[in-house]
């Protein structure tokens, strides 16, 4: 793999500034914006689905094809 900037063995970082006083002006909390980053790049369970002999998770997923940078953040 070649080196890049952010790139680990592990995968991608990237690290967030958050302006707080700018978003607790607009009722944005810190869990709002963690929530959102959890949900575009976690893997966040949303529901189980079950059947007879199998269950089956939901996963939340962002569609890739808005952001795929770590630009389109800003």
């Amino acid at each position: 793999m070649r080196s890049a900037p952010g790139c680990r063995n592990k995968g991608l970082a990237a690290y967030v500034n958050v302006d707080r006083d700018s978003a607790s002006r607009l009722g944005i909390s810190m869990s709002d914006v963690d929530n959102a980053l959890y949900n575009a790049f976690g893997q966040r369970l949303i529901s189980t689905i079950y059947t007879q002999s199998n269950q089956y998770r939901v996963v939340l997923e962002h569609d890739t094809r808005e952001a795929t940078a770590a630009a389109a953040c800003r």
